[in-house]
């Protein structure tokens, strides 16, 4: 024993003096500014508020966003009348008549969603200001963003961060000499008919023109020596020796269907306790919270190259034809810490670009797309040790309940039950959108399983007692909206209409029965019947969805070897279409598999080689995630290096649909997890997808369900050399690798020590 920890101490400072030596890859720095490009600048936020660092020089943007300033009014966007043509529909579907079909369909969407929508800029002006040796960086490891350059002989440093137990953002001027910060601020905003007042050292900018919302900013300047003055909506400093400027930004929005909160009152009670404090007070405050979380994680892929200490933006384009899988980790850690950012506490969930947007016509809406991009946003949540950070997707899911029984009642004729099709907005809106297309009922059923998901890696049952009427009703609608399919012979319950988003059969979006909606449907029943019997509670309706699950449609193989997407076998193998919907069953669900449905796994390996691997950002992603399912490394990292490219990846590592998507980030950080540690269906796989060239590494921290932790795991020339793995509640551990296996009870706080056979070194020792 004493020798084998010997080894371990010694491998282990191996990969802490690498950390060391490449602590800059944990930056993204750059040799100018950002220029007037929103996907050059630098993201921070905490949760509630956004902001995007440009960096310029003599004027400095700060791009501002709060998560609640949307477009629209609280009310559902439902179409009347819609259920009324489900019978026509529905017969067209079934004899076949597909333009009939879709032409009722398109007749049976609702009203467009609002958009999320910028706050504005925190602009600064540094008169005649002109940089020598300038720098701008984001800092990884301590959430701070930095703008250093040395002008007239002085260095000039901006610090800034957003803090999520101060609700602040922060902005830290110093320069090293004294008396040399002078500058000017103001607020902008693009919404009109705002006010634009100053008070003191305090600009207060409030908006007028976003239908029901309605939102304050408030920044307060604080200066170290000089001089402090207002004037036409401006404050100005002249000779400090350093500044603090601290900004908060407030809504009237309370929930999706109560705006009666006072904005001003808000952000004064918020500065009131903020301003209390001094500058290395909130800093150190937002350093204890932020890193808490964030260094729950660390990971090394091997040694770093020569690029690891290169502009960020050269690393983007070099990556592809170099091997630098420092660059990996820092794109995995850069996916991490966006989560952190921009998914906290009693904060909106990540929307379509996280909570980071500078236009009032944004792409899509930057809305919440529920058919996919919504759930890719929360798949590494778990897996990448940031729990906590679910909070707003599970509070938003609960809450969409009672606009999503409304839509049930009249899109569906269901007085049981909720729904949300492909898209929803602030104010919770579950009716179809855009065309056929959006008929789609699928969205409850899939964001349901992500509140089992959450109860897989916690086992907090009363987290699941809490949850479980919102999955009982996703359950619940679609046992009251199946209709038995008449084609078969075998009377399969099906959906209809629905269609495989966003794809086209023949030119026609609207179908019955696509395999996606299946694959959410079989889920969900079981799911919600685990959960019932858990709770015990609702033995009849466990009776019902096993019976309904028993009548729907098997996974079928098609006449190219392909995955069967639609109940008929319509796939066409020269489509490179981005969405891969029917591959839901091998991930993120766990109905496919290499071990125990090999079949159906060949078949989904030829639809994705079919398909192609290029495709926009997102579906680079997911596809990273379903070759890592197939145990593919090679295959999974190829994709990895599909994505960092400057085709998909911005210079700011924002992810490219393109334009802009945040799914993309969030995805891929969930398919590297995979490649390195899996536990669907109660095992743990132990570097099921290792890539050749990540031949050498260590990671700790990485989450599996049952409760269980990676405390640490290294491997060398490809092979496991080391593991440990905690048990936080007490579960049977049951680990696989590489055909070698180990299952045991385990008790809650055990950490059992591995070896590269698999052997438990001593599993009553714990720390």
């Amino acid at each position: 024993m004493k020798r084998f920890f010997i080894v371990i101490t010694l491998l282990l400072t191996a990969f802490t003096l690498r950390a060391n030596t490449t602590k800059e890859s944990m930056k993204l720095w750059y040799d100018s500014d950002a220029g007037s490009t929103f996907t050059n600048a630098l993201p921070i936020g905490n949760g509630y508020m956004g902001g995007m660092i440009y960096g310029g020089v003599s004027k400095d943007y700060i791009g501002l966003n709060e998560g609640t300033v949307w477009s629209g009014n609280p009310g559902n966007n439902n179409k009347m009348g819609a259920a009324d043509k489900l019978s026509a529909v529905r017969n067209a579907l079934f004899s076949g008549d597909y333009r009939t079909a879709e032409s009722i369909a398109s007749d049976m969407v609702g009203y467009q969603p609002a958009s999320y929508q910028p706050v504005g800029d925190l602009v600064l002006s540094f008169p005649d200001h002109k940089a020598s040796s300038y720098r701008r960086e984001l800092d990884l490891s301590t959430a701070i963003a930095k703008t250093i350059y040395t002008y007239d002989g002085v260095e000039y440093t901006r610090e800034y961060f957003a803090s999520y137990p101060d609700h602040v953002m922060v902005i830290r001027l110093t320069a090293n000499k004294s008396n040399k910060i002078t500058f000017n601020a103001t607020l902008t905003t693009p919404h009109r008919n705002n006010s634009l007042s100053t008070v003191g050292n305090t600009i207060l900018l409030q908006n007028g023109t976003l239908n029901s919302i309605k939102f304050q900013t408030r920044l307060l300047v604080r200066n170290d020596g000089g001089s402090i003055s207002a004037a036409n909506n401006t404050i100005s400093v002249s000779d400090a020796n350093s500044v603090t400027l601290i900004l908060t930004i407030a809504s009237n929005f309370k929930s999706f269907n109560d705006v009666t909160a006072n904005p001003s009152e808000r952000t004064e009670a918020i500065m009131s306790e903020a301003s209390e404090k001094n500058y290395d007070d909130l800093r150190n405050r937002h350093l204890k919270d932020y890193q808490a979380l964030f260094n729950r994680v660390k990971m090394d892929l091997g040694e770093a190259s020569s690029n690891a200490t290169d502009i960020t933006s050269n690393r983007v384009k070099n990556f592809n034809s170099t091997n630098d899988p420092d660059f990996v980790r820092l794109y995995y850690q850069f996916g991490r810490y966006l989560l952190i950012s921009c998914s906290r506490g009693t904060g909106q969930p990540a929307n379509l670009q996280g909570i980071w947007n500078r236009d009032t016509s944004p792409a899509w809406g930057s809305k919440y797309t529920t058919n996919i991009n919504l759930e890719m946003n929360y798949w590494m949540v778990e897996s990448a040790n940031l729990s906590e950070c679910a909070t707003p997707l599970i509070n938003k899911i609960k809450s969409m309940v009672y606009n999503g029984n409304e839509t049930a009642k009249v899109h569906w004729g269901t007085s049981e039950g909720w729904v949300v099709h492909h898209n929803t907005d602030l104010w919770n809106r579950t009716a179809p959108i855009d065309g056929s297309w959006g008929i789609w009922p699928s969205g409850a059923g899939w964001l349901s399983t992500h509140l089992w998901e959450h109860y897989l890696y916690t086992l907090d049952k009363e987290f699941l007692k809490d949850v479980y009427p919102t999955m009982k009703g996703a359950a619940q609608f679609f046992l009251n909206t199946l209709v038995q399919e008449p084609v078969s012979g075998n009377g399969y319950l099906v959906t209809a209409p629905s269609d495989s988003p966003e794809n086209t059969h023949g030119g026609y979006n609207t179908c019955f029965g696509p395999t996606m909606d299946i694959q959410i449907i079989r889920d969900v029943f079981s799911q919600t019947s685990q959960a019932a019997q858990l709770l015990g509670v609702d033995g009849e309706l466990c009776e019902k969805m096993a019976e309904a699950s028993a009548k729907l449609p098997p996974h079928k193989i098609g006449k190219y070897g392909q995955l069967q997407e639609w109940f008929d076998d319509w796939d066409d193998p020269r489509s490179d279409h981005r969405h891969v919907s029917h591959l839901y069953g091998l991930f993120p669900s766990a109905q496919i598999s290499v071990d125990e449905t090999a079949d159906l796994a060949e078949a989904a390996k030829t639809t994705l080689t079919q398909r192609g691997d290029m495709a926009t950002g997102w579906s680079l992603a997911w596809k990273i995630n379903l070759w890592a399912r197939l145990q593919d490394g090679n295959h999974a990292y190829k994709l990895i290096q599909d994505l960092l490219t400057p085709d998909r990846t911005y210079e700011n590592l924002f992810d490219a649909h393109p334009p802009f998507q945040i799914d993309g980030n969030f995805g891929a950080v969930s398919g590297i997890n995979e490649m390195l540690l899996q536990s669907q269906g109660g095992k743990i796989r132990i570097l099921p997808a290792l890539p050749n060239t990540w031949s050498n590494g260590y990671v700790s921290g990485l989450c599996a369900r049952g409760g269980f932790v990676i405390d640490s795991m290294a491997w060398k020339d490809g092979k496991l050399s080391y593991l440990s793995v905690v048990s936080n509640k007490g579960e049977e551990l049951s680990l696989d690798y590489k055909g070698k296996t180990f299952e045991r009870k385990t008790k809650v706080g055990d950490t059992l020590v591995f070896d590269a056979n698999l052997k438990c070194k001593d599993s009553a020792w714990s720390y």
